[in-house]
Parts: C-alpha cells; structure tokens; sequence
C-alpha cells in the first residue's frame, strides 16, 4: 500500500523524500479528523464546475502553504498518504499537480501539517465545491461518558442526543435529522469526545440504523428504511435505552 501511495503522490509531481514516523500529533488520522470536521469552515472555495477550478484550488494551497510554514524553505512538508499510515516528507517541484490525485467523482482529499504539528492545511472536497483548509491544530481533551444524563452540555456529544431527542419527537425532519447527526458525530470524534456502557449502546444502535438509510432518495435500494421506518426505529431505540425518561 505504501509504494501505491507513494506512486501516486511522484504521479502528482511530488519529490517523494522518506516516510516520516513523527510521533508528535497530529496524527494523519487527526488531521483528517480535523479536515471533514462539522465546525470547520474552509478558509477558501471553489466550485468544482468552474474553468481550471483544480488549479485555482491548488494555487490557493500553495500560497497559504508557504505563508502559514507548512511548506519549508527548501519545498519540503509533510503530506498524508493514508489516514492511518505514516505522514510522508515530499518535495514540491514545478510539475506538481492536483488533478492527478483526484478521484474517478473528480474529489480530493489532500492534507498537509507542519513539522511542529500546530496547524493543518489541506484541500478537501464538499459536494459541488474544492475547499481550502486552513486550520490550527489544539490536541482534544479526552472527555468521556457512559449515561445520556451524564454527557456535558454545549459538546457535540450533547448535540447528538439532542438530533435523537427532536427527531423522535417529531419536531425534525428525517433530512435535517441525518444531516446534523452525522456532522455531529465526525465533531464529537474530531474534538476527543468518548462514549461508553449505555450511552454507546443507545449511539451505536441509532448509527447502524442510520447505515441502512440513503439521504438521497436516488441512491436507495430495496431494503433501504424509508423516512417513516427510520423515524420508527430511532423512537424503538430511545424508548429501549430509557432515553426520554433520562433527558
């Protein structure tokens, strides 16, 4: 997997120096936490449908890159290869390219972090538009929970509980309810939040029930929960799990 990796990112015109084993964080893994995290707002944009947008992208990474010391004086960084595999040290060259790492939708995924760990700056995708990344690394506080009741207000752990609660009642649209649960979720696990005992039972059930459903009715396929049988399901799990009674 590593020399595919590695191939890819020569394919893009990157000098591929080593593999760096850098026990400080982030962790490529983290980083990518950080990336596709629900409070993250991108520093700049542009629609992918629109002329040379890859390039556009590429030369607003390029410049906060070099601004920010993510790209060294010698056009060395740290770029991610997989999001658990080790960061690799690349060399910038002329040659480079973006659109040679772009996947078969036209999407990229490409992080870089500074060698002293204290900021991320990366080019994701998000539905129709390239984002610019641009973000301060602050390692989470590990913050754990094992009962809805217990779980702090104002976290993101609070914010799932809370999509459950609304949605059950009927006072969310299955829509807006998949939408901000998943955001949640990718937050929660983005910023250190950790759940245990019945309060992961409760979210695990609700995550496999919401495995079995497509946000976009196109994508469906026999089997699938329909709006009614998820809204069914996510009220059989709270009433299971004592949820309404805890809140």
């Amino acid at each position: 997997m590593g020399s595919e990796i590695e191939a890819r990112l020569r394919q893009a015109g990157l000098d591929v120096i080593e593999s760096a084993v850098i026990h400080a964080p982030p962790s490529t893994r983290e980083a990518f936490q950080v990336v596709v995290g629900f409070e993250t707002v991108p520093s700049g944009k542009v629609a992918k449908r629109s002329g040379e947008a890859i390039q556009k992208i590429q030369d607003m990474w390029i410049s906060r890159a070099r601004a920010n010391g993510i790209i060294s004086g010698d056009d060395t960084f740290l770029v991610s290869g997989s999001i658990d595999g080790d960061w690799i040290k690349a060399r910038l060259t002329p040659s480079f390219s973006l659109a040679a790492l772009k996947d078969s939708q036209g999407d990229i995924e490409f992080i870089a972090r500074s060698r002293s760990g204290d900021r991320i700056c990366a080019v994701s995708t998000d539905e129709g538009d390239y984002w610019l990344i641009d973000e301060p690394f602050l390692r989470p506080k590990q913050r754990s929970w094992s009962r809805p009741e217990d779980v702090a207000p104002n976290t993101h752990t609070a914010q799932l509980l809370s999509f459950i609660d609304t949605y059950a009642a009927g006072t969310c649209n299955t829509q807006d309810f998949a939408h901000g649960w998943w955001g949640a979720r990718r937050a929660a696990q983005a910023h250190g939040e950790r759940v245990h005992g019945r309060l992961s039972e409760l979210l695990d059930r609700v995550f496999m029930a919401l495995e079995e459903y497509s946000v976009d009715p196109n994508l469906r396929e026999p089997g699938d929960l329909t709006d009614h049988e998820l809204r069914q399901a996510v009220r059989a799990i709270a009433d299971h799990h004592g949820f309404k009674e805890a809140n």
